[in-house]
């Protein structure tokens, strides 16, 4: 087995984007889902070679599809990203193997789990839609059992509940579950710190355009 990149999906307004680009000199195969702060991180992303990946949840899945700098997009289908999963559609996974199809250069990651009513694109897809399994469904719980590896044409991860306290022995049920194939992995909850920004004298746009200018 053999890691693609590791996806940093909890970085919020409390990280510094300079961090982040320090980091990437380092290791280049992290990757960072950016939240509200794109126009910070797009800052200095452009002084800096970052890997980005925007994830892309509930109305905004098709919202920033012509965005520059983003290379891979993640759409999350699942309750907890408020999606209403009893609405979606076999004609809704045509329309994403279209747009993929449009779009050659960008990795389109679709988040999958046992829900039998997930967004589901089978096998014949283009080459860059990728499968990332979440047992949890988006809810930060470690699963029990890894999903075997899709068909070999399709790219796939894993998440769920992922962090350093259990990066280690999690990657050992990855690999026997991932029969050799190249996956990426995805870390969200565990990265998240509950930061009183005032208690720490820190205003929340201290690296803000705004505080720039």
């Amino acid at each position: 087995m053999h890691l693609r990149c590791v996806g940093f999906c909890g970085i919020d307004d409390s990280v510094d984007p300079r961090l982040l680009a320090a980091i990437s000199e380092s290791y280049p195969w992290v990757e960072f889902a950016s939240l509200e702060w794109v126009d910070d991180l797009k800052f200095f992303a452009e002084h800096a070679k970052m890997r980005l990946a925007g994830h892309l949840c509930s109305k905004y899945v098709l919202d920033l599809m012509k965005g520059k700098g983003f290379k891979r997009f993640q759409l999350n289908p699942t309750k907890a990203n408020n999606v209403d999963s009893s609405k979606l559609t076999a004609e809704m996974a045509k329309n994403l193997v279209k747009v993929a199809a449009d779009h050659e250069d960008i990795e389109f990651i679709v988040q999958r789990s046992t829900h039998p009513q997930d967004l589901m694109v089978n096998g014949s897809c283009p080459t860059n839609v990728s499968f990332l399994f979440d047992e949890s469904k988006g809810r930060g719980a470690v699963s029990s059992q890894y999903s075997p590896p899709p068909p070999p044409a399709v790219s796939f991860g894993y998440a769920g509940g992922l962090g350093p306290a259990n990066i280690r022995e999690e990657l050992k049920k990855m690999e026997a579950a991932a029969q050799g194939r190249n996956i990426w992995i995805d870390m969200e909850s565990s990265l998240r710190t509950i930061l009183k920004v005032i208690a720490l004298g820190l205003l929340p746009d201290k690296y803000s355009k705004r505080a720039r200018e």
